[in-house]
């Protein structure tokens, strides 16, 4: 039975008891955990359907070896691939010590994590060397093409600009990839593409996603985003 199969049906590795801390605080409703800020209201939640995406991220980068994870959330990716003999230690990227206060003492595999509490773009321009195996990104609330375009888009292209094409898994890209290919080849979508012309055939906009921050793909759109 393959791992996907096998994810399906997964239930959340995580136990966390309901706390606070700063801006953050961990709540349960009917067996369900939630991460809950302030000013953001809720940020994460263990819900099936997104343990089912969490566990399926870590089987898409065949995680082994050494990880890099953006964003610590409830934990549950991190337990994922906590529990792989496979993986020997992964650092971890938060930029909240609130959600560290909530989340790192109460995970099982935790001595695999070296936590560093930093915002994910200025730990990646800081990087003198890429030594990972695979990473596993979802440090945004929203799946639109637009957060694409704002958010994951600038994480791929930092890492392919100084890296390279590397093993790394963003978290509901798909989905953000299906909107954003829609737009690309019917019209201009966004303010942040008011320079490039529209509309793209199907194979250039693939191509224009799948290839984010490579040499070619600067020459192409790097001085238009």
């Amino acid at each position: 039975m393959s791992d996907l199969l096998i994810g399906a049906g997964r239930k959340s590795p995580i136990e966390l008891p309901e706390a606070t801390s700063g801006d953050f605080r961990i709540e349960h409703h009917d067996g369900i955990h939630k991460l809950v800020g302030k000013e953001t209201g809720i940020w994460m939640t263990d819900y099936p359907i997104e343990v089912k995406q969490m566990y399926e991220a870590v089987v898409a980068v065949n995680a082994s070896g050494i990880g890099l994870v953006g964003g610590l959330g409830l934990g549950v990716v991190a337990e994922f691939l906590g529990e792989r003999d496979s993986v020997k230690s992964l650092d971890i990227i938060e930029r909240s010590q609130d959600v560290v206060n909530l989340v790192a003492k109460n995970l099982i595999y935790q001595e695999k994590f070296n936590i560093i509490v930093e915002d994910i773009n200025v730990f990646l321009r800081q990087l003198t060397e890429w030594p990972y195996d695979f990473a596993i990104l979802d440090t945004w609330m929203g799946s639109s093409a637009e957060t694409w375009l704002v958010q994951v888009l600038p994480q791929r292209r930092l890492i392919a600009n100084r890296f390279g094409k590397q093993n790394v898994h963003c978290w509901v890209e798909n989905e953000m990839k299906a909107e954003l290919l829609k737009l690309l080849t019917t019209k201009s979508p966004y303010w942040i593409l008011s320079k490039m012309s529209m509309p793209m055939s199907n194979e250039d906009a693939l191509w224009f996603m799948d290839n984010v921050g490579l040499p070619e793909w600067e020459e192409k759109y790097g001085d238009k985003i």
